[in-house]
């Protein structure tokens, strides 16, 4: 027996039309040519904002899900608009028409480096950091910084002289007291250029040295207090080592006055090689630019550090989601039927029944689901972090990853019971591998159980499937995962192809009637009640 079964087929290879002209986009591409993130100008006849929105967002909610975008060409370099979750909806149509213009006038958006790919490196590095800085609870903990090799060495041995719980438990300490302080560092860096200043101040006009190399937008006394703060700091002096940090700290410094936040805290050497390839004589400044950034990508890095933090203590649920006032807006679930984490059988007695019929059969490695702690077991294949929840309108909301996925990448669980019986429905259930075996989807919810759903032959871009996995008692569990079966871009809608015509039939009355999936009331919406 297999390890994984797959539910649901790829594309057929229909696509959608763009529905916006070129005379229409061409403000909009004006800003996007300096990577501008955050304006556009609305041009041509006054439209609604449900208008705006379905005509310049991907996959608008006219067209059908078996009709997708095409897949992405080397001009589309960006993806579906992110959504200022912060913003009220007409700034997010705005958004929306922007980045649907980012696709279509930005292939490199500022190169050597896209905004994309920069803002790609810092998610990762704030669920890293995050993902560490969260295994330790204790907030008020301090340790001490160990200056002394002596006293380094010392404490290393003190550690492993504790017993397990103990050891792992100091472990999870220095890394979290560690991850705390790299932030930080990071974040001290947008001071640094105040701290110079300062210096600068103090210094004698009349008594400071010549100035080397060309003219350029620094003083005397700012090169001078910039080397000597340099030196004080560790920081190597060469020429090119000055000219280069007196640059980024100062953008760090304006970036900051201007407005930048998240963005500051989980700077990657990405950020900073894009910072000083940017031409300084461009029509937009760097420090406009990267606040446009922060403005789209800025509360979705604010989401990923509560989501990883939880993740990081055990919880997998995703609970959290039903807490974001937009996502409360439009859903009404039950806490205690949203479960992101895993899936359990219905019954002791259907699980009885399945062991004894057929059991769990061995399966080699590579058909292994992983772990149940998925973010831990599956490294970067594991996406399911930067899957998130997005408004879509007044009333809906849409899946959508924040990072590129790779074909395969493991997205998430599939919300539902594990059911083995031969009363299949056939509105919620998804068939499994064995005979009777079968996921009962009505009965929880999750994350990607709200995906859009394709007719049975539609299109998808990830696929359902069955995965046998070990939970760390070494005791064997069906799991129903989502995996990807193309690249998709960030911001850009998943979607699923329904496993029967009566599912694909219940998602497509929500989706008229404008509605997020709710279990209380399917049965009503589908009989018209």
């Amino acid at each position: 027996m297999s390890g994984t079964a797959e539910v649901g087929g790829q594309s057929n290879g229909c696509t959608a039309m763009h529905g916006q002209s070129v005379a229409e986009d061409q403000t909009a591409g004006d800003a996007v040519a300096q990577g501008r993130l955050d304006q556009v100008t609305t041009t041509g006849s006054a439209l609604s904002e449900a208008e705006m929105f379905s005509r310049y967002v991907r996959l608008s909610p006219e067209n059908e899900a078996s009709s997708p975008r095409d897949h992405p060409t080397e001009s589309e370099d960006i993806g579906q608009a992110p959504v200022d979750l912060n913003d009220d909806f007409t700034t997010n149509v705005a958004r929306s028409k922007l980045l649907c213009s980012l696709t279509a006038h930005a292939p490199n958006l500022l190169s050597p480096t896209s905004a994309r790919e920069v803002m790609e490196t810092i998610f990762l590095n704030c669920a890293n950091l995050n993902y560490a800085r969260g295994k330790y609870n204790d907030r008020d903990a301090m340790v001490p910084v160990k200056t002394n090799i002596e006293e380094i060495r010392s404490h290393a041995e003190q550690i492993a002289e504790f017993g397990y719980v103990q050891a792992v438990d100091a472990v999870k300490k220095e890394l979290s007291i560690g991850a705390s302080r790299n932030i930080q560092a990071r974040y001290n860096e947008a001071f640094y250029w105040e701290i110079i200043t300062k210096g600068a101040k103090l210094l004698d006009p009349a008594k400071l040295p010549p100035t080397k190399g060309p003219l350029d937008e620094f003083t005397k006394a700012e090169k001078v207090a910039a080397a000597k703060f340099m030196i004080e700091a560790g920081h190597g002096t060469s020429y090119t080592s000055q000219q280069r940090f007196r640059r980024l700290w100062k953008s760090l410094f304006d970036m900051r006055k201007a407005g930048v936040d998240k963005i500051l805290f989980y700077r990657t050497k990405q950020f900073d090689k894009f910072c000083e390839a940017y031409p300084r004589d461009g029509d937009e400044s760097l420090v406009d630019t990267v606040l446009s950034w922060d403005k789209v990508y800025g509360p979705h890095i604010g989401q990923l550090e509560g989501r990883v933090t939880e993740e990081s203590g055990g919880d997998l649920t995703g609970k959290s989601w039903l807490s974001q006032p937009y996502v409360a807006e439009r859903l009404e679930v039950p806490e205690a039927l949203w479960d992101c984490a895993k899936n359990l059988w219905i019954s002791e007695g259907e699980e009885a029944a399945f062991k004894s019929a057929s059991g769990f059969k061995e399966a080699s490695g590579d058909q292994l689901g992983g772990l149940f702690d998925i973010h831990v077991a599956s490294g970067y294949r594991c996406k399911s972090t930067f899957v998130s929840l997005l408004p879509w309108n007044e009333t809906s909301l849409r899946v959508c990853p924040t990072v590129t996925v790779r074909e395969g990448d493991f997205l998430g669980v599939f919300a539902g019971k594990i059911r083995f019986s031969e009363e299949f429905d056939a509105t919620w259930g998804i068939r499994g591998p064995r005979e009777k075996l079968w996921l009962d989807c009505s009965q929880d919810i999750g994350l990607l159980n709200l995906m859009r759903v394709s007719p049975p032959d539609g299109y998808a871009n990830v696929r359902l499937q069955w995965e046998l996995v070990y939970d760390l008692k070494g005791s064997p569990a069906w799991r129903v995962s989502v995996r990807a079966l193309k690249t998709i871009e960030p911001f850009e809608e998943i979607i699923r192809v329904a496993s029967q015509t009566e599912q694909y039939d219940m998602h497509q009355a929500f989706e008229n009637a404008g509605k997020v999936l709710d279990l209380s009331s399917s049965s009503s919406l589908l009989h018209g009640v």
